[in-house]
């Protein structure tokens, strides 16, 4: 048995094999208990049982990924690997409740191991059946991401969902233009997948599944990433040599390629402010929320109650925040959390607004890490560049100053003028 890929280190390879087959085994010990304990009535526990039992299968999905991730590096048989990946599968596929399905219920907390276990149902050609219980996931769990749309779209499973946003822009974005580049020039795609590897995917994250599972699908030339260390050549080509059997869905192509005149764009948005606002005032408290609940005021309150509670407690800045809220949900601010890091979203943000709104090409942004500065984020020096470089070309960054831990931003002609207050918010440009 020989290692796959460089700097791989094989006894902790071993150690993580052992440690992740110990904690499956603990894990479901712990749903057996959980299983005849809801069975018996008897509850042992402060979590009721049925949380521990999903939680515990989602704790053996998580374990397994992990697990068939050292089982590769080591250089184990991809064949050797499939009842592991089935079984990961099948632990995803019970460690959630269809009793409480929700279309907004969000992620978990790791969209990168739903990409990787499709990106491995891909790779490894596995039956339709399989391919659906990953997809039922994902949709369960509400990942928006024009990536994901892509994988399963080739899946011939019935995949509708297509959007143009990337749940982590940074790099995964950056496999769109390969996508593209693959409609007339495979080359080109060759050679721009060759470009992620080397350049964009971030050497400590592991194996690349999810772009050889892009390579698969397209019939890519991979061979000069045979002896890459991130890319998992030896799975990309496990049964057929070349291609995917199943062709994608062009749907995804027309939602990509759909774009928006900016000045429509920027009206749409407009009226949506004032459909808002009039709504608002006109209508009762429960006749608001029951109009924009599924649109987006049941991400920032549960009930009617919570949002009457916030409403009489903000009454001076409320119809701001819901605003801006609102605009996030369509795409046209983006949300930042104050411990991100600008350069991580920015510039995918900056330039799908400038592309998919004003037709304007994708403008270098740069991609130097900026030195940490102890200064809220629109004013250090990486946002401020790219601000200048905004400016050169007609546009900037206005920022909404909401008051909590979380940035929102926009990218607006230079001539827009919103003043220094908006709907009861502070702006800052």
């Amino acid at each position: 048995m020989t290692m796959r890929g460089k700097g791989y280190n094989e006894i902790e390879l071993k150690r993580i094999i052992s440690v992740r087959s110990e904690d499956i085994r603990f894990a479901k010990m712990q749903i057996t208990e959980a299983e005849e304990n809801k069975l018996n009535g008897i509850q042992k526990y402060p979590a009721d049982n049925q949380s521990i039992i999903l939680s515990s299968y989602e704790y053996c999905f998580k374990s397994g990924l992990a697990l068939i991730d050292a089982m590769y590096s080591l250089g184990q048989s991809v064949e050797s690997l499939i009842r592991h990946f089935n079984r990961a599968v099948d632990d995803l596929d019970k460690s959630y409740s269809r009793d409480d399905y929700n279309p907004k219920n969000g992620m978990w907390g790791d969209y990168e191991a739903l990409l990787e276990i499709l990106s491995w149902g891909i790779l490894l050609e596995t039956d339709e059946d399989t391919m659906r219980k990953i997809a039922a996931a994902i949709f369960y769990h509400n990942t928006d991401d024009a990536l994901i749309d892509f994988l399963l779209s080739a899946c011939n499973i019935g995949w509708q969902h297509h959007t143009t946003k990337y749940y982590i822009p940074n790099p995964y974005k950056f496999l769109q233009d390969i996508i593209l580049a693959a409609q007339s020039d495979k080359v080109e795609a060759s050679r721009l997948l060759e470009t992620y590897i080397k350049k964009k995917w971030r050497s400590d994250d592991g194996w690349s599944y999810e772009s050889a599972a892009v390579a698969k699908i397209l019939g890519l030339d991979d061979s000069r990433l045979k002896a890459n260390s991130r890319y998992p050549y030896e799975l990309s080509h496990y049964k057929s040599a070349r291609g995917f059997p199943i062709m994608y869905d062009a749907s995804w192509f027309e939602k990509i390629y759909t774009k928006q005149d900016g000045a429509q764009r920027l009206e749409k948005e407009k009226e949506f402010i004032r459909v808002i606002e009039s709504d608002y005032n006109d209508l009762s408290e429960q006749a608001f929320y029951e109009k924009y609940r599924e649109r987006f005021l049941k991400d920032l309150f549960p009930d009617v109650q919570s949002y009457h509670l916030y409403r009489e407690m903000h009454h001076g800045t409320i119809l701001g925040f819901l605003l801006v809220n609102a605009l996030v949900t369509d795409g046209y601010i983006l949300q930042m959390d104050w411990k991100d890091y600008p350069e991580q979203y920015l510039p995918d943000f900056i330039n799908e607004r400038l592309e998919t709104d004003y037709g304007i090409e994708a403008i270098d942004l740069g991609n130097d890490v900026p030195e940490i500065e102890d200064v809220e984020m629109y004013d250090n020096k990486y946002v401020k560049s790219l601000q200048k470089m905004l400016k050169r070309i007609g546009f900037r960054l206005v920022w909404f100053i909401l008051g909590n831990d979380q940035y929102y931003t926009a990218v607006v002609p230079k001539t827009l003028r919103l003043g220094k207050e908006w709907k009861g918010i502070n702006l800052h440009y």
